[in-house]
Formats: C-alpha cells, structure tokens, sequence
C-alpha cells in the first residue's frame, strides 16, 4: 500500500497559523505497536543540542541489507533559521539505536549538504550505477526544485534543477518504473499552498509539470 499525509496550516488574518490540517490518501492498513516509542533524537533543549541532531520536518529510513539501515533527516544549522536547514545521515544496525556519523568513518561528520535546502526527499530507483535519488528545494538566485544522484545513499552529486518557481516545505517522491511520481507543495501569494503532482524519469527530465 501507499500512504501520503499533506499536512497545512490555516492562517488568521494577521498571518498567524492556527490548527494544522490533515488530508490522507490511502488504501486499508493496520499499525501495531507492540512497544513504547524510544526517543532518539530531540531538538527540545536547542542549546545543548549540535549541529545536525536538531531534527525539524523531514527523515527517512531504508532498510540497506539484513541489518543495516539508513536515514536522512533535516536539521538546522546553529543560529540558521527556516529555509536554510541542512541534511543529515545516522545509520542503525538495529533501527532502534542509531549512530550519527558514515558507516566505517572515523570522525563524527554526518553532513550530507549543510544549508540551504528545504523539503528535502530521498528515493530509491531502478539505476544500477546510481540507484539513490534525493529532491529538495534549493535557492540559487531563485527558488526551484533540484534533483541529485548517489552510488551509495552516502554522497550525493549531479545536482540538477528540474523544476522553476517557488516550491514549500514538502516533496513526497514516489518511484513506479522508470517514472517518479513527484507531489510538490506549490507556495503562491501570502500563505496560499497548493498540491501539485510532476512526473519525471530517472535522469529527472520532466514529463509532466505540476
């Protein structure tokens, strides 16, 4: 099955965000929950908290092999605000404790890129050479949706804009064939949003535009 949650927020008149909205797409699932959560990482105290361990609104988690797993999350650097978070990588052999730094690295660096990046998404794809792909918001004199390629989900290259224009917090990408199926959150005037779905291949050459 797959699930999608878009998640928005309503605004008063002086911009000011009241109760979030919630809307889901979804086939028939069941979730258990046979233990009580376990707290690994928190960005509640920002001032004993590192660069990097101060998780806001994004991570993901691939099952690499039987046991190794992978996740991407976002953070902000220290004293950055919203808009220029940076994305990071932890690795678990158990997906319950989990180290923040490379697999076999000797330092404690778990920076994938620094800053300037927002609503990121990290996906699998049928490409033997570079079988990662990762889609983020990014500002390069103006704002557009970019597209990298990893070898190993460890380091990413090939940056490559794939769409124009101002795109929100939130890209969901999902993976069918040889085609990516990429729900974006439009940013119009004031604090108007919209969901827009692209359609892409693998190389990230646009098929379809929002």
């Amino acid at each position: 099955f797959t699930l999608i949650v878009f998640v928005g927020c309503t605004v008063d008149d002086d911009n000011s965000f009241v109760t979030p909205e919630y809307h889901e797409i979804y086939d028939t699932y069941v979730v258990n929950c046979p233990e009580p959560p376990i707290e690994f990482m928190s960005n509640q105290d920002e001032e004993s908290v590192r660069r990097g361990e101060k998780l806001i609104n994004y991570f993901k988690i691939f099952q690499v092999s039987d046991n190794l797993y992978y996740m991407y999350y976002e953070a902000f650097r220290d004293g950055e605000q919203d808009g220029n978070q940076g994305l990071y990588f932890a690795y678990s052999n158990d997906c319950k404790n989990w180290i923040r730094k490379f697999p076999n690295s000797t330092d404690d660096n778990n920076t994938i890129i620094s800053s300037n990046i927002m609503g990121v998404d990290v996906v699998k794809v049928p490409d033997r050479k570079y079988p990662y792909r990762m889609f983020s918001m990014k500002k390069k004199n103006e704002w557009g949706l970019y597209m990298w390629k990893s070898k190993d989900g460890l380091k990413f290259e090939a940056e490559k804009q794939v769409l124009s224009g101002l795109y929100d917090t939130q890209n969901a990408a999902v993976v069918r064939g040889d085609t990516i199926k990429l729900y974006v959150r439009l940013w119009e005037e004031g604090y108007n949003r919209k969901i827009g779905l692209s359609y892409l291949d693998i190389d990230g050459n646009v098929l379809a535009t929002p």
